[in-house]
């Protein structure tokens, strides 16, 4: 890998890493803060079954909806109910996308393809930055997903 990297002309490997990184910790940000609520209605909505045979509560409705799911979350857990277990997955998208950013670039740069790549160049360098991507990401989903389903103020995971 030559000193010189990415697409500015005198930018150094560590800098350029270094914007990657930022740029990637500020999209994990934003994706928790925009996306977690609705991925924790989606996550209660899916284990509604599972709910019912450990509480004893019924919806009336049967499958509740999504508007019906996010009214009964706020009324019984306030705002900070759609945000229940969002400390894992934001520190997770944090560092998954800040992966994400700078192994896209090395891998880039590994095939050679910085500049003006063809299709069949991005094709490896794609695999090469999915890979990576995997081994922050999974884990990190398993424990959001063990957190979100737990109903009420305490829990394991909480």
């Amino acid at each position: 890998i030559n000193a010189e990297y990415g697409a500015f002309q005198g930018v150094t490997m560590e800098r350029e890493a270094g914007i990657d990184i930022v740029a990637g910790t500020m999209a994990g940000v934003a994706q928790v803060m925009v996306g977690h609520p609705l991925d924790t209605i989606k996550v209660r909505m899916q284990t509604a079954g599972a709910t019912l045979r450990v509480t004893g509560e019924a919806s009336s409705s049967g499958l509740r909806t999504m508007l019906q799911t996010t009214k009964q979350t706020l009324l019984r857990e306030g705002p900070s109910g759609l945000y229940k277990g969002a400390a894992s997955p934001l520190a997770g998208a944090m560092a998954q996308n800040a992966a994400c950013f700078f192994s896209w670039g090395l891998a880039k740069k590994m095939v050679g393809c910085e500049d003006s790549p063809s299709r069949w160049q991005l094709v490896p360098a794609g695999l090469l930055a999915g890979c990576f991507c995997l081994m922050v990401e999974t884990p990190v989903d398993l424990l959001k997903t063990q957190m979100q389903v737990q109903l009420g103020a305490g829990g394991r995971y909480a």
